[in-house]
């Protein structure tokens, strides 16, 4: 056999010869591959973390208001909110969950999901938002 027929370990800083397997295979073991995949997609991982760390703070400051701020009287189950407020508890808008747009009673409204709350831009207030835990909502 010469050296031409072997195949090396695709991640940079291994190297070995891989011994057996698929025709194909790339890595010589799962720690290579992951480590590879880990050092090409690194700025997409850290995005995908910083991303999810805000959506985390974005519930918990959602879920802080929604327990201590009373029932909407107008909206069962919301709690009406400012946008100033919203933001001054520390809401981040870059961060905005999974959005969706819902009619509500003819008008169009943004809808922001997280895992046990949702945020709704009011209906007839620009300026305000209304919160929900996610199985309480009950729109009108």
């Amino acid at each position: 056999m010469n050296l031409t027929e072997y195949k090396f370990c695709a991640y940079p800083t291994c190297k070995k010869v891989i011994q057996s397997g698929r025709s194909n295979k790339k890595y010589c073991s799962n720690r290579c591959r992951s480590a590879h995949y880990q050092i090409i997609h690194q700025q997409s991982i850290l995005a995908e973390r910083k991303l999810t760390k805000g959506n985390r703070d974005n519930e918990r400051v959602l879920k802080e208001l929604l327990e201590r701020l009373p029932l909407s009287k107008q909206y069962k189950n919301y709690v009406d909110i400012s946008k100033e407020t919203l933001f001054g508890a520390g809401y981040n808008q870059k961060y905005t969950g999974i959005t969706s747009i819902f009619n509500w009673d003819g008008i169009t409204v943004n809808t922001f999901h997280y895992n046990d709350v949702i945020l709704v831009s009011h209906p007839h207030q620009p300026s305000r938002y209304l919160i929900c835990k996610r199985n309480d909502r009950n729109t009108q």
